[in-house]
């Protein structure tokens, strides 16, 4: 996986979640997200996940901003080849156009990533659940 294959399925995912919905597609560079990292209880962190975890998904740098398409894809391949286990994609309630990002902060390589269960890795869509 590299940053282009990320964006292809983000944009993807974006576009079943619109079906469920039923909301018509609009231009991806309207698109508005959040992003709300998730610290997973009893799992395993290495060293690049906390690292992440402490700069890039801080509290001060990430938490309440709303930001762009090519943003969420500079912020999630910051350590590329290396990307998030899951990220789970919803609409904001009462925002149709706003999507929230909940993200694993641990980061594995693509290869595991596939092995996820998901149709777009690593992305999950509503309800759908990621294989830990």
């Amino acid at each position: 996986m590299n940053r282009y294959i990320f964006k292809k399925n983000l944009l993807c995912s974006i576009e079943d979640l619109f079906l469920m919905e039923h909301l018509h597609s609009i231009d991806s560079n309207e698109l508005l997200f959040t992003v709300i990292p998730v610290i997973e209880e009893g799992k395993r962190y290495n060293s690049k996940d906390e690292l992440i975890q402490r700069t890039v998904f801080s509290n001060e740098n990430i938490y309440g901003k709303i930001i762009g398409i090519n943003d969420v894809v500079d912020v999630f391949s910051g350590l590329d080849p290396l990307f998030p286990l899951w990220v789970k994609i919803s609409l904001k309630k009462n925002k149709p156009f706003l999507i929230e990002l909940q993200t694993s902060v641990r980061f594995r390589k693509p290869s595991v990533l596939m092995n996820t269960g998901s149709k777009y890795p690593p992305f999950f869509i509503g309800n759908e659940t990621a294989l830990e």
